[in-house]
């Protein structure tokens, strides 16, 4: 504010005109207007906003929305965000749920040979894939709907910020999976530091509001918090909705199954377990 005062007090004794002033410090952010000289908060009106919410998954992932997804080691974080990757990549119901068809982008930031291994295996078992296939029938079946990218581990940076941002545009991407969390951060932020948690979550936050786009990261859980993700409690106060993946590794391996539960739903319906 100081800087802003001298500023328009030096242009003022420079002879400039109010019209260059006015100019020069117009306000340029969404949500704010001048009146009478004086940048103040404009009014929302009401009248056309839309309260429905909208989803990829129903009553499950909603859209343009930043949301985490938090499991204990070798408990099918990865198998779980594949699964809705294809499934509305396919526009097929996820664990019985419909689905919005669109495209994903999936930052593999860890087993990106397993990962492939994987899809080839949904793929297959929902029969859009032959059990024998090449790496040109895999890359025909998935026909561009999911694109899997391993950028550099500083998911913060401003550049990869704006790869992303770029590359949802260009593609017309509707879902981006962040597998893992930790691994995207590099060795120049920590998941403990809430200012960390605050900036990255924030710079996903602006770019769904930029894109309409949904972000959903994959995280661990803490060590002997398993009710929570690893790290600073900071990550899941900016989220706007949060499933922790609940079972033991034995009831995962054999098929038994494990719960997808809800912790933290901000602006939809709460869902059931599933």
């Amino acid at each position: 504010e100081g800087f802003i005062i001298s500023e328009i007090a030096r242009l003022t004794r420079s002879g400039a005109r109010a019209e260059r002033i006015r100019e020069r410090f117009a306000p340029t952010e969404a949500g704010v207007e001048l009146l009478n000289g004086k940048e103040v908060i404009r009014a929302e009106d009401p009248s056309q906003l839309d309260f429905r919410t909208r989803y990829l998954i129903h009553g499950l992932v909603p859209r343009g929305e930043v949301g985490e997804l938090i499991a204990d080691h070798q408990m099918g974080k990865t198998w779980l965000l594949l699964s809705m990757a294809l499934s509305i990549a396919f526009g097929f119901p996820f664990l019985g749920r419909p689905t919005v068809q669109g495209r994903v982008l999936y930052l593999a930031y860890e087993g990106q040979q397993g990962l492939w291994q994987r899809m080839a295996g949904w793929l297959s078992a929902n029969g859009l894939l032959a059990e024998v296939f090449t790496n040109q029938d895999l890359a025909g079946a998935l026909d561009g709907r999911v694109i899997v990218a391993a950028l550099p581990p500083e998911f913060g940076h401003p550049k990869v910020r704006a790869l992303i941002r770029d590359t949802v545009r260009v593609h017309e991407i509707d879902l981006v999976i962040v597998d893992t969390r930790a691994k995207s951060l590099g060795a120049s932020h920590d998941e403990n530091a809430a200012d960390t948690a605050a900036y990255v979550m924030g710079m996903m936050s602006r770019l769904s509001n930029e894109t309409g786009c949904t972000f959903i990261s994959a995280h661990h859980t803490g060590q002997r918090e398993k009710g929570r993700g690893r790290g600073s409690s900071a990550w899941t106060q900016a989220a706007d909705f949060t499933f922790i993946v609940k079972g033991t590794q034995e009831a995962f391996a054999t098929g038994d199954g494990v719960e997808l539960r809800a912790t933290k739903f901000r602006s939809a319906k709460w869902p059931s377990s599933v």
